[in-house]
């Protein structure tokens, strides 16, 4: 009975794990690429979601920060950032929401985020064809 018991948890369990891996669901990558003049202050950074905080980070120019996620099977998923650079540059935006009316990521399920000197620039591939500001400082 115990036997029985173990085995059907860990199917769960796999059931659970496979869940976890975009099986079920769709993979996205979310890159935030420095595009800040050679030789200033280093970008700083967070990201979060309503169940992942993915810590501090800082970006010199030309570098960049990905992290990968998993859409909820509710399509409730959402991150934001927040970043900040030299002389109170300073901004926090949604870098993915399921909400979005013209979901800018569904053609290649990879949304990238240009940080430049005068705001942040989306494109959906890298190197862009053409960078699209958003969010100017």
């Amino acid at each position: 009975m115990r036997i029985v018991l173990v085995i059907n948890i860990l199917s769960l369990w796999g059931v659970f794990r496979v869940a976890r891996s975009c099986t079920l669901t769709s993979q996205y990558d979310v890159s935030i690429i420095s595009n800040l003049p050679p030789n200033t202050p280093e970008l700083s950074m967070t990201c979060w979601s309503k169940d992942d905080n993915l810590g501090k980070h800082t970006l010199a120019p030309g570098q960049n920060y990905s992290f990968s996620f998993c859409e909820s099977a509710w399509g409730t998923s959402k991150f934001t950032c927040h970043v900040w650079w030299i002389n109170g540059k300073d901004k926090t935006f949604d870098v993915y929401d399921s909400d979005w009316d013209n979901e800018p990521c569904d053609k290649s399920d990879h949304c990238y985020w240009f940080v430049q000197a005068d705001g942040i620039y989306f494109a959906n591939r890298n190197p862009p064809r053409r960078l699209e500001i958003v969010y100017p400082w």
